[in-house]
């Protein structure tokens, strides 16, 4: 497990295949980061507008549903404020990372592909925790958690 200032230092060192890698291990990590991070805050917009669309609905609330989906929001931003935290600790070096394969970073890829596929409406909100959550597992594979 490396910290940034760490892979920093590799990057800068004399052993231009170890800076290489170093920059490559750097990037994938970011690239992760990215992935999750961009799909949460996609989904955590579409169930906000959902929640909007219900409530403000003509017929009627489906309280209900507008509980769920709020319970989804909320969840999805934990997760946001946990990797904010875990961004800020590794550019701080407090947080040290094993540099993800390339397997993990097609796994991550692979996964927030299609979870950001899954339309809100259609996908009961417990499997949208759990696809969210097997993203976040791979991450936390990465950030040692």
């Amino acid at each position: 497990m490396q910290t940034l200032a760490e892979l920093q230092q590799r990057m800068n060192g004399d052993d231009a295949v170890d800076a290489l890698a170093a920059a490559n291990e750097l990037t994938n990590y970011f690239l992760i980061y990215n992935d999750e991070f961009n799909l949460l805050v996609q989904k955590k917009t579409e169930a906000d507008l959902a929640i909007l669309a219900a409530s403000t609905d003509p017929a009627g609330a489906d309280h209900a549903l507008i509980l769920h989906w709020q319970s989804l929001s909320l969840g999805i931003e934990s997760r946001m404020r946990l990797q904010d935290a875990k961004m800020i600790a590794f550019q701080a070096s407090t947080l040290a990372i094993d540099p993800p394969t390339a397997a993990q970073v097609t796994a991550v890829k692979q996964l927030t592909t299609q979870v950001a596929a899954m339309v809100l409406r259609d996908t009961a909100v417990k499997d949208f925790m759990l696809a969210l959550g097997q993203v976040g597992a791979l991450v936390n594979q990465i950030q040692g958690v």
